[in-house]
């Protein structure tokens, strides 16, 4: 019955966050006279981008155990390479100059998947205090293919390593006894991060 549906239910989290791609375009218009020749300069660019991202993870939790993975896809496909681009337009009498626009190649990102998984752990309960272990992996598949044309965006697979510890202090000295609400949780994390090497 739905009385032993919840039940069976009850250890178990289920989440999805969603964020929109996030980037800070720039354009510069600068206009230079030389003498009787004006000359017009358009500056373009786009800094501090981050892709899409959806992401849905679940997570179950038993008497001092606690598990969690989720999945994220992120669009890197919408990537805008932060590399100025300059738009030219000039106009000199009799003399045959020709200038070009400079441009950003497209930099064929591709789309990632990153897969996360982290345990928590309550190593100790007492009366006064928990004490809790924690550690997590994430893998972060590069976006960019191997740079063989006209772009160098140099980057790896990512694997990031964490662990942590957590103290919840139930009883101070000056203070007493606390409720589980007024608690003073301590915790402590660490990651590392590596980079798998590439050549290009």
């Amino acid at each position: 019955d739905g009385r032993l549906l919840a039940e069976d239910l009850a250890p178990w989290s289920l989440g999805f966050t969603w964020r929109d791609a996030f980037s800070i375009p720039l354009q510069i218009p600068v206009t230079v006279t030389l003498g009787p020749i004006p000359l017009n300069i358009d500056l373009a660019s786009s800094l501090l981008y981050s892709p899409q991202e959806w992401v849905v993870g679940f997570a179950h939790h038993s008497d001092g155990l606690t598990v969690a993975f989720d999945l994220s896809w992120n669009r890197w496909s919408g990537y805008q390479p932060p590399t100025l681009e300059l738009d030219l337009d000039v106009t000199i009498p009799v003399v045959p100059i020709d200038l070009k626009d400079a441009f950003n190649a497209d930099p064929h990102t591709k789309d990632t998947w990153t897969p996360r998984v982290g345990v928590e752990w309550r190593a100790w309960r007492g009366e006064r205090n928990d004490f809790w272990l924690r550690a997590g992996y994430a893998f972060e598949p590069t976006p960019f293919p191997e740079q063989t044309a006209l772009t160098t965006y140099l980057d790896g697979d990512r694997h990031l390593l964490s662990a942590g510890v957590g103290v919840t202090l139930r009883e101070l000295p000056i203070f007493g006894a606390l409720t589980e609400d007024s608690a003073v949780r301590l915790d402590a994390a660490i990651q590392y991060d590596v980079i798998a090497s590439t050549v290009h």
